[in-house]
């Protein structure tokens, strides 16, 4: 791997690495270190305001509207409940699509939105199916929250499903397309009461624990201090690490050790097969680039701590604790370690961390009880979603 140049204010980036990329971000970083703003927390709108939905379809050039009725699907959501704006958009993964979004929420008070576009899902993550257009669908709408409002937001894909799907019946394509935006119109208005409320944000120390004997530790370290961040340093790996972003806690020869962010550089495979990394811990792989894979984790650590707090997740999922019985099953199938089974006002219940939840559903799934719901989509917005498809 070829290490990034700085040329004064200039960073040179060589290759499509992306671990490079992060390590002149880390660079970057550093030199802007003194510029840092704490993150400001969202101006959260009324939970139990009355419902104001807006509907934004994307052209996507000739992709979508050389295909379906664009203006017919505008037309019909003006008809749906609770719709008090609908609109076209040339691009809605492009700047202008977002800044159009974000001044028609101003001028029309919108409290949730709809857009229709390439984007499958509100959820703040990235699949294997997701395109770059998808992802700046995704993060022009849901950055909105961070300098407007708490905003319920739902998606439909109207690219793949119906205009590719049905190029060559575009008028079967547009009724498709009907049907499942009037399906999402429906499922924003029936969002969980606790999942509209001001969602959990936490201050974070600009405290890091950097362990291990791996080269990439040392590097990973003064990058971090560079960025004005306190690191701790301890060249042995711990035995186990406790708690969650923000909250850790290690115990090293009898001293707990208070941490936000835990950064774990193993010497050898062996060593790295004792651990997995996950919301918070960071692992410096032994076999990459001491000197690129250092600066890279640095980067991501600067990218979250860099912003002096955390807000959970919009489509966290919650426990009915009159259905929970402590059976443990949520906790052991999470990859995010985001439920525990924990005694609540004298009894075991699940309870979901929303730091560390994302929303993915695992639980719901494999819950025996169907005590927890899914953020994204519970039981009765799913029978708004099918009852608006049959109504069309």
């Amino acid at each position: 791997l070829s290490p990034p140049v700085t040329r004064g204010n200039i960073y040179e980036l060589h290759g499509t690495d992306p671990l490079v990329a992060s390590a002149v971000a880390a660079q970057a970083m550093a030199d802007l270190a003194m510029y840092r703003q704490k993150r400001p927390l969202p101006r959260w709108a009324p939970f139990d305001a009355p419902h104001r939905s807006g509907v934004f379809v994307c052209q996507c050039g000739e992709q979508i509207g050389g295909v379906l009725d664009v203006d017919a699907l505008v037309e019909a959501s003006w008809a749906r409940p609770n719709v008090i704006h609908a609109q076209s958009l040339a691009f809605a993964c492009q700047p202008d699509g977002a800044d159009i979004i974000k001044q028609a929420m101003a001028d029309n008070d919108l409290n949730q939105v709809v857009l229709a576009a390439c984007s499958c899902c509100s959820l703040d993550q990235v699949c294997e199916s997701c395109t770059y257009q998808r992802v700046r669908c995704k993060s022009n709408l849901l950055s909105i929250p961070f300098d407007l409002m708490n905003l319920p937001a739902e998606f439909v894909n109207i690219r793949e499903q119906c205009a590719w799907a049905h190029r060559d019946d575009p008028a079967r394509g547009t009724a498709k397309a009907k049907r499942l935006i009037a399906a999402a119109v429906a499922k924003v208005s029936f969002l969980h009461p606790a999942l509209r409320a001001p969602r959990q944000a936490v201050d974070l120390e600009a405290l890091v624990l950097v362990a291990g004997s791996g080269e990439a530790a040392e590097v990973c370290a003064s990058t971090l201090r560079a960025q004005q961040f306190a690191v701790t340093r301890s060249p042995r790996l711990p035995l186990s690490v406790q708690g969650s972003l923000g909250r850790f806690t290690i115990a090293e020869n009898g001293v707990s050790i208070q941490t936000s962010m835990v950064v774990l550089a193993p010497a050898d495979e062996a060593e790295l097969a004792r651990f997995t990394s996950r919301s918070g811990i960071f692992i410096c792989s032994p076999t990459a680039d001491a000197q690129i894979m250092g600066a890279a984790v640095a980067a991501q650590i600067g990218a979250i701590l860099g912003g002096g707090r955390i807000v959970a997740a919009q489509n966290i999922a919650y426990v009915n604790p009159n259905r929970c019985r402590a059976c443990g099953t949520c906790e052991s199938v999470c990859e995010h370690t985001a439920v525990k089974v924990s005694k609540v006002d004298g009894r075991l219940i699940a309870v979901v961390e929303p730091l560390l939840c994302l929303g993915c559903g695992t639980c719901v799934a494999h819950c025996p009880s169907s005590a927890i719901a899914a953020g994204y989509s519970t039981d009765k917005q799913i029978e708004a979603m099918l009852q608006a498809i049959l109504s069309e």
